[in-house]
């Protein structure tokens, strides 16, 4: 690799390549474009020497980002799902400029998304927050960085797209786009909030201006009242939620979009106003007031309906009316950070909680305990709520009456260290064909903390 000296583009990108980035990369001297992108690189990122072009985005490097990378030529610069930390410079943002044909849009992405997390990884005095309001659909794993749940199947939107794309979200007023190769036609699918409000603009593969960089198309799609989801039009139509509407331009209509873009996409849940789905909507939107104490962006107010909706599934066993006035960190079984910002803590054994377990208690993405011992929960377990809980270290759901099988998922936490699934009426044995998390050690050790009692 280091006799590649007269090396110009170099992409190795989406090759499952693991291991460190190799010292030869920066035997090769001075390159234009390098991307390493959407690999499994581990380690921490070398003096690399690009002078336009660097793509090391969805990987495992960590540590702090060589300040070599901020240099005054770079063009394009993707870092982020990786577990780095740094800072892009006040003077690389000011010499940076737009990627060609994308004006408004920097070819720059970081770790600057800060979902469940106190701070960004990565300072970005250029980026805006683009990534926690509309994103591609694409099945990757987030190693560090952004949390971001898995898209709602109907939120995916497939466009068919001729070189480039740009999507505007004219509500949170951020915007995407990217370049998908000259003449090249590619399918791409976003995730969108059914009541949202975006334009669209396009090259078409019969276009009128394929050999320029004007668009061919440009056209608005939104939120219809009559369809309840996205439309092709040229309005966006007002939300009604509980008799409050709420138009492009309420001030709420972004948290709303956000709300409906991960835990209520179907809008058909306000048409039985006694479901726990629907009163935790409500609430959230037209009845919460301190409403405006929550994000959108580090994920509180995403963590405020979903224990909003785990209470009003519960309703018989908890006086919600006494809860609601308060901080989510101060409901009844909830424990919080030190700064008491984000659940770490959810402990309700013994409380009579009935019914199913709602999957969306996985989108806690700061837990660490799960305590619902001693209650009376039916159904299985499903291994969704596992998707999102990287900090999980104690699941305790013993004696209850959930049935079907063990939910590996669980077991394959990085940080657990003790399960319990004893005296409930489950029918597998533990899984043995998983990787288990390292912190429970081997499962015959007489070190291996769980309970575990199957009837």
């Amino acid at each position: 690799m280091g006799q590649l000296t007269s090396m110009f583009r170099l992409d190795l990108g989406s090759n499952g390549i693991e291991g460190t980035i190799p010292i030869e990369f920066i035997d090769m001297g001075l390159v234009e474009e390098l991307s390493l992108k959407d690999n499994l690189l581990t380690g921490t990122i070398p003096e690399l020497l690009v002078s336009e072009i660097l793509y090391l985005s969805n990987n495992s490097l960590e540590g702090e980002i060589p300040p070599s990378i901020f240099n005054s030529t770079i063009s394009a610069l993707k870092l982020e799902d990786n577990n780095l930390v740094g800072a892009v410079t006040e003077d690389f943002c000011s010499n940076l400029s737009f990627a060609p044909g994308f004006e408004g849009i920097y070819d720059l992405t970081v770790d600057d998304s800060p979902w469940f997390l106190d701070d960004s990884l990565v300072d970005c005095p250029c980026c805006d927050d683009v990534n926690c309001h509309l994103w591609k659909n694409a099945e990757t794993i987030i190693v560090g960085g952004t949390v971001k749940p898995d898209c709602p199947v109907e939120n995916i939107v497939t466009f068919d797209v001729f070189e480039r794309y740009v999507i505007l979200d004219q509500v949170a007023n951020v915007t995407s786009g990217e370049g998908v190769g000259s003449g090249s036609l590619k399918q791409v699918d976003l995730c969108l909030s059914p009541t949202g409000c975006f334009a669209f603009f396009e090259e078409r593969e019969d276009g009128r201006n394929d050999n320029s960089l004007s668009w061919d198309d440009i056209y608005n799609f939104g939120y219809s009242s009559s369809s309840r989801g996205l439309r092709r039009q040229e309005t966006c139509d007002a939300v009604d939620v509980c008799g409050t509407s709420f138009a492009p331009d309420n001030p709420k209509r972004a948290g709303l979009n956000h709300l409906t873009h991960i835990v209520a996409s179907d809008l058909s849940i306000l048409d039985d106003p006694s479901s726990p789905e629907a009163k935790a909507l409500c609430f959230v939107m037209t009845q919460d007031v301190l409403y405006e104490s929550y994000d959108i962006c580090d994920g509180t107010l995403l963590q405020r309906y979903v224990m909003a909706l785990f209470y009003y599934s519960q309703q018989e066993n908890f006086g919600f009316d006494e809860l609601w006035p308060k901080d989510t960190c101060n409901w009844e079984g909830v424990t919080c950070d030190s700064k008491r910002r984000f659940i770490e803590k959810v402990e309700l054994p013994g409380y009579n909680l009935t019914g199913t377990l709602i999957t969306e208690i996985g989108l806690l993405s700061r837990l660490q305990t799960l305590d619902l011992s001693k209650n009376s929960f039916i159904g299985s377990i499903d291994p969704v709520i596992f998707d999102n809980l990287p900090f999980l270290e104690i699941f305790n759901v013993g004696e209850n009456r959930f049935g079907a099988t063990i939910p590996g998922e669980v077991l394959m936490l990085p940080k657990l260290k003790a399960f319990n699934f004893s005296n409930n009426l489950i029918v597998s044995t533990i899984p043995q064909d998983i990787d288990y998390a390292k912190t429970l050690g081997k499962i015959a050790s007489s070190i291996f903390v769980a309970l575990l009692h199957i009837m």
